[in-house]
């Protein structure tokens, strides 16, 4: 056992409180009792077609009613072939949140059979959570990128439903108050930094880039596309160093505390990510957001003149980015049911079920023949994300070997203080490496 699942071991008796309660999606209680329970855990945009697909969710939420129908539909394809399976679905949130839940029901024994989420897959192969999904020809079929995020030492362990990668939106109403053209979004740093602080010389509390700094993981992810455009990265290739002070994470943070200086103070100290949205980009108050694909209904809801375009590059760097928004299901070496669960988990990778997600929620479809004929013969916003996602070597965050909330901790200290103040970027590094390193050494 890890060191991780030890220390959560004596919190299990927290775990009947965490895990809550859903009923399984069937027709009656009496038909769902008869058969055989199928525990997975989800979130947004797979919701409980139980609870959210009903008139009064159409009415007060069309979003969750139609993530609900999506579900059903996914639902439907692996009971014709489990007839005799009922799934009960479970919600327990997202990101950290999602996978403490996880882990204290692992050390008590009670782990669901299929879990969601995003980034944490490849740690839990390491521990020996899960067990590997054979995809055969299905493999071929889905974006590598997207596949990356759940593979370890070579094997897959999850599969993904959804993806993202992040891509540069701006403003075009604001690009006409500045003189740009809001044909021209720019190509290179220079010309986004120069854009940037025209757009901000508007005043009346207008960021040229809303730049997040104060958000944690979510700064860190939006960080990661600059930093390896120039050789940077959290870690090696095979993630089992500290690269915190390489020379490209310099050059990286030294143009993005440029670019930080372009937003309006209030803004870099914002923690809550939704907030610091709603007072920036939203509010028609910033130039520029870097984003992902789930951005492009966000910005028309709030009715916003936008358009989106590659990330800018580096002068003698490459394009580059990371996996984001990546929802993905694997199935826990505890469960039960592991046949179903594989059967289970392998159908998001399918044509059949990608389509169905980019019919109801408009997400990024991670199955190549979607991309390619669905996605980009339909154009606009969303075929900009489709073309980056071609972009070779994109993966997702690294798995630190050991203690990664420590060290993830101390990295979000090291971006706050790298974007916001005018500490020495060089010194910062490499204290944040010194620091990240002895927490590996633990």
């Amino acid at each position: 056992m890890s060191r991780v699942l030890r220390i959560l071991a004596s919190l299990v008796v927290l775990v009947s409180v965490l895990a809550g309660s859903a009923r399984p999606f069937h027709a009656s209680t009496a038909a769902a009792a008869a058969k055989k329970v199928l525990v997975m855990t989800l979130a947004n945009p797979y919701v409980d077609p139980a609870i959210y697909l009903n008139d009064k969710t159409k009415k007060t939420d069309p979003a969750d009613y139609s993530n609900a129908q999506l579900t059903k539909r996914i639902f439907a394809m692996f009971y014709k072939m489990h007839p005799d399976y009922v799934i009960k679905p479970v919600n327990w949130g997202w990101s950290d949140a999602l996978r403490q839940k996880i882990l204290l029901n692992v050390a008590a024994g009670t782990g669901p059979d299929v879990i969601t989420g995003e980034d944490f897959f490849p740690e839990f192969a390491r521990d020996g959570i899960l067990v590997p999904v054979e995809l055969g020809p299905l493999q071929k079929e889905i974006a590598p990128a997207t596949l990356s995020v759940g593979m370890y030492d070579g094997k897959t362990y999850a599969v993904p439903a959804e993806s993202g990668i992040f891509e540069l939106f701006y403003n075009k109403t604001l690009f006409k108050q500045a003189g740009l053209d809001p044909n021209k979004p720019p190509a290179t740093w220079d010309q986004w930094l120069a854009d940037s602080k025209k757009i901000a010389a508007l005043g009346h509390g207008i960021s040229g880039t809303a730049t997040e700094v104060n958000t944690g993981l979510g700064a860190s992810f939006r960080l990661a596309p600059f930093m390896r455009q120039v050789g940077g990265d959290f870690t090696s290739k095979d993630g089992m160093k500290i690269t915190f002070n390489s020379p490209g994470n310099l050059k990286a943070f030294t143009f993005l505390r440029q670019l930080t200086a372009t937003q309006v103070p209030g803004l870099s100290s914002a923690t809550d990510e939704g907030k610091w949205f709603a007072a920036g980009w939203w509010a028609n108050k910033a130039g520029f957001v870097v984003d992902g694909p789930w951005e492009i209904a966000s910005s028309q809801q709030f009715k916003l003149n936008f358009g989106v375009a590659p990330l800018p590059v580096a002068p003698g760097g490459h394009p580059a980015n990371v996996v984001v928004g990546n929802q993905m299901f694997a199935v826990m070496k505890a469960s039960k049911n592991q046949q179903a669960a594989l059967d289970l988990v392998r159908i998001f990778g399918t044509e059949a079920a990608s389509r169905l997600n980019y019919k109801y929620t408009g997400r990024l479809p991670i199955n190549l023949n979607v991309l390619n004929n669905d996605v980009m013969k339909a154009g606009g916003p969303i075929s900009v994300f489709a073309e980056g996602l071609k972009v070779p070597g994109i993966t997702g965050l690294p798995a630190y070997p050991a203690n990664p909330a420590n060290i993830w901790d101390i990295f979000y200290n090291l971006q706050v203080a790298a974007l916001a103040t005018n500490q020495p970027i060089a010194n910062l590094l490499a204290t944040a490496q010194s620091n990240a390193e002895a927490q590996l050494a633990q």
